[in-house]
């Protein structure tokens, strides 16, 4: 298992994994209740704030996303796949739902993190800036306009010698992007950077 999620109300827990699927779990008893199956390995996993989705992505950088509210309300016997989102070059490794659940920030190997409509399943923008490997995206919650930061690794060329504590630490670099949302223009939606670590 390469991650796990809580569901918003607490009963429920999903977790990705190397066996290609997202299962989802009765967190009181730890029972298996639904496979979910996916194409490859499956790195990250999340819930919509609002719990009706489930999102999975994985090593052929395709997330997938299912509908589970009509499931865990007892109206379904599987989820139901919503979208497969199969725009990345390289692995996902994270999935970040925006605080209204309209979006979905998915980070990947492949140096980008990209924003998709959870409504749609259309690709919205890439968010380009890191020059090695996306490991990490949260959107922030609780602020009037959503911000978006990601995590990357750095350059992967050594800026100093590795035999001493002191040029190990000086290579072992990682980029953190800030981004708020782009002033409105018409057909157009975006993020623009708003600082670099």
């Amino acid at each position: 298992v390469w991650s796990v999620a809580f569901h918003p109300n607490g009963k429920y827990l999903a977790t990705a994994s190397r066996d290609a699927t997202a299962r989802i779990w009765d967190a009181a008893t730890g029972r298996e209740l639904w496979v979910l199956p996916h194409r490859t390995v499956l790195f990250a996993v999340a819930f919509s704030p609002d719990g009706r989705q489930l999102a999975a992505g994985g090593l052929d950088g395709t997330s997938t996303i299912w509908d589970v509210a009509a499931t865990l309300d007892g109206h379904a016997t599987n989820p139901r796949e919503l979208f497969k989102l199969s725009r990345h070059n390289g692995l996902i490794v994270r999935l970040a739902y925006s605080p209204d659940g309209t979006r979905l920030a998915t980070a990947s190997f492949d140096s980008t993190t990209k924003i998709w409509d959870t409504t749609t399943g259309q690709e919205l923008f890439t968010l380009f800036g890191h020059t090695a490997n996306v490991i990490g995206v949260a959107f922030s919650p609780g602020w009037e306009e959503a911000r978006l930061a990601t995590i990357g690794f750095g350059e992967v060329q050594p800026v100093a010698d590795n035999d001493t504590p002191e040029g190990r630490a000086r290579n072992r670099r990682t980029e953190v992007i800030l981004v708020r949302p782009a002033p409105a223009k018409p057909g157009a939606a975006g993020f623009e950077p708003t600082a670099m670590y």
